[in-house]
C-alpha cells in the first residue's frame, strides 16, 4: 500500500519514529514489511522485526504503524473482539512503549509535508545500470568476520572515547571516508557514536552529549543504498562490538597527514594483523581493528575517483528526514516562491578571520548581488541568509534592505509558526545547519565562502550532475597548490559559474578528500 492510498483513508493514523537504537541482545534484526494475514487482520500494515543474517544491525531508525478502517469482515461479531483488542494494543504500544525511544522535541509539521524518506524506486534506481561503487564492491576481496571500527579519536564519556566529533560536515566526511576505507579493506564497518560539541563554546569539540547516527543522518537511506550498491558491506552502529573478542588498534592518522588511497589502507590493516599474528578470521571468530582519523582521510584525486566513487558515496549519506522535513517547511514559505539568492555567511565565534573576515564576505556578496543581470529591477531581490550568529545576520540585513532587498532567515520565515520556531531554537548548532541546507542548495543563486565545509558541500551538490568538476573548472584556475595549501593570486575574490559563487582566500584545500 503506497503513501497516496494511505492518505486517501479517513482512519486512525499512528506514526512512531524511533530515533535512538533499539537493541535486542544476542539477536540480529532487520526491518521487514509484513501484513498480519496470520491474524486475518487485513487492514493493518506494520513494520515488524525479523531475525536475519549473521551480523547485527544495531540501529533501527524507524517503526511505522498505520491503522486503517477495518475490513468489513472484521465487524462481524466473532471478529470484532479481536479487532478491538489489536487496535487497543497498538495504541497502548505507541503511548507507553515506542514513545519512550523518541528523543526529539515536538515540532508541529504541516500534515501535507512530503518528508523525504528513501523510496523503493529511489533504491532500485541505484541498481541499474551498476554504479562505479557497485562495480568496485563486486571486485573487492571481502574477509567475513573482519570489522573496521572507524572513529575520530575523540569523546570524553567513559567507554565512548572512540567517537566522531567536529562540525556537522567534518563528521559527514568522516562517515563517508569510513565507508571507503572499509571497502578498501574488504571489512565490515562499525560506525562510532558522535560526541557533540559544547553549544556555548563551539571550539570545544567532543565536549557535549553523545548522540547516535540517526540524530544527523538518514540511516534508513544509508542502509538501503549500500544494500544495493555494496551488498557485502555489513554495518554496525554506535560502536557496537558485541560478540567480538579480538580487538586491535591501527596507528592513528592525524589531521593534514597524507591521506590514504587505493589499497593503502588494506596494506595498513594487513600489517596490523600480521604483527599480532592473526591468521584465522571467520564469522565465528571475528576480529575488529579500530582506526582513528579526524578528517579528510581518503585521497579521491590520486585514487582517480573524483567523478565516480566520490559521487556515489556522497549519494548514500543524507541528513536525517526529521531535520530535512523542517527545512522543507521553510523552503515552502511564500516569501521564497518567486526566486531568491541563498547566502552562507560565516560570522560565528569559532570562525577564524584567516578564512574570510565577515566584513569581506558582506562586501563581496553585495557586489555580486548588485552585478546580477536582471530582466526587471525587482527580480531576485529576495535573499535567504544562513548564519549561526544572529547579530551577523542583522548586520547583513541592515546593509541590504536600504538597497531594495528583502532579507530572510530561518527565524523570520518561521515567525508565523511559533511551535516549529520553538522547536528549531531547541536544536543544536549543527542540527540547525542541516535544517538550512535545502534552502541554500535550492537557491537560484548561491553565495558562499570556499573555506567553509558547508559552503563547499553546497557548491558540490549544486554541481553534482555536471560533467566537469565545479572546483577544477571554476575555482582553481589561476591558483597554485603545494601540499594541502592552495594559494590564489588575488584574495578575497568571488569565483564560480553563473549559479554558484564562492569567496576564495588562500589556505588549506580539502576538496580532493571531501565531501
Amino acid at each position: 500500500m503506497d503513501q497516496s492510498s494511505i492518505q486517501g483513508h479517513k482512519g486512525v493514523l499512528v506514526h512512531c519514529c524511533v530515533s535512538e537504537p533499539v537493541r535486542r541482545k544476542g539477536q540480529n534484526f532487520r526491518l521487514r514489511r509484513n501484513t498480519l494475514s496470520a491474524w486475518n487482520f487485513h487492514s493493518v500494515h506494520t513494520y515488524v522485526l525479523s531475525k536475519v543474517g549473521d551480523s547485527p544491525v544495531d540501529s533501527l531508525p524507524s517503526i511505522s504503524i498505520v491503522i486503517l478502517p477495518p475490513h468489513p469482515t472484521m465487524l462481524a461479531r466473532r471478529h470484532f473482539p479481536r479487532f478491538l483488542y489489536l487496535t487497543v494494543s497498538f495504541i497502548f504500544l505507541y503511548l507507553f512503549g515506542l514513545r519512550r525511544y523518541t528523543s526529539r522535541p515536538a515540532i508541529a509539521l504541516d500534515n501535507s509535508l512530503n518528508v523525504p524518506f528513501a523510496t523503493p524506486a529511489e533504491v532500485e534506481e541505484l541498481a541499474s545500470p551498476p554504479s562505479d561503487l557497485r562495480l568496485l564492491c563486486d571486485q573487492t576481496s571481502w574477509t567475513e568476520g573482519l570489522w573496521l571500527h572507524c572513529h575520530g579519536n575523540c569523546g570524553r564519556a567513559k567507554g565512548h572515547e572512540k567517537s566522531y566529533c567536529g562540525g556537522l560536515n567534518n563528521i559527514r566526511n568522516r562517515l563517508q571516508t569510513c565507508i571507503r576505507l572499509a571497502i578498501d579493506t574488504g571489512a565490515g564497518l562499525v560506525l562510532a557514536t558522535t560526541a557533540t560539541r559544547d553549544q556555548k563554546h563551539l571550539k570545544k569539540l567532543g565536549a557535549g552529549k553523545l548522540v547516535d547516527a540517526s540524530t544527523y543522518w538518514d540511516t534508513s537511506h544509508l542502509q538501503a543504498s549500500l544494500a544495493v550498491q555494496c551488498p557485502r558491506l555489513q554495518l554496525r552502529f554506535e560502536g557496537n562490538l558485541s560478540g567480538v573478542e579480538t580487538k586491535l588498534d591501527a596507528p592513528k592518522r592525524h589531521y593534514l597527514e597524507p591521506p590514504l588511497s587505493v589499497n593503502g589502507f588494506r596494506t595498513l590493516i594487513n600489517s596490523v594483523l600480521a604483527t599480532e599474528k592473526i591468521t584465522n578470521i571467520t564469522p565465528s571468530s571475528p576480529v575488529v581493528v579500530a582506526f582513528g582519523d579526524s578528517f579528510i582521510g581518503w585521497d579521491y584525486t590520486s585514487s582517480n575517483e573524483l567523478s565516480s566513487i566520490r559521487k556515489d558515496l556522497f549519494k548514500t549519506l543524507n541528513y536525517s528526514p526529521y531535520l530535512l522535513s523542517i527545512g522543507q517547511k521553510i523552503l515552502q514559505s511564500p516569501h521564497l516562491q518567486k526566486g531568491y539568492i541563498g547566502v552562507h555567511l560565516r560570522g560565528e565565534r569559532d570562525w577564524p578571520n584567516s578564512f574570510g573576515k565577515l566584513k569581506h564576505q558582506i562586501r563581496q556578496y553585495i557586489n555580486e548581488m548588485e552585478s546580477l543581470p536582471r530582466a526587471e529591477p525587482w527580480h531576485l531581490r529576495t535573499v535567504y541568509v544562513s548564519c549561526g550568529n544572529q547579530s551577523a545576520i542583522e548586520s547583513f540585513r541592515a546593509r541590504l534592505e536600504p538597497m531594495g532587498y528583502t532579507v530572510h532567515d530561518k527565524m523570520s520565515l518561521l515567525a508565523s509558526s511559533p511551535k516549529m520556531l520553538a522547536g528549531v531554537e531547541r536544536l543544536s548548532f549543527d542540527e540547525r545547519g542541516a535544517v538550512e541546507y535545502q534552502m541554500l542548495v535550492n537557491a537560484d543563486i548561491f553565495l558562499g565562502v570556499v573555506m567553509s565545509s558547508m559552503s563547499s558541500l553546497i557548491a558540490y551538490e549544486r554541481s553534482l550532475a555536471d560533467r566537469d568538476d565545479f572546483f577544477q573548472t571554476w575555482i582553481y584556475p589561476g591558483s597554485e597548490k603545494i601540499g594541502w595549501r592552495r594559494t590564489y593570486a588575488e584574495t578575497p575574490v568571488m569565483k564560480g559559474d553563473h549559479r554558484t559563487r564562492l569567496m576564495v582566500v588562500s589556505g588549506d584545500d580539502i576538496m580532493g578528500s571531501f565531501p
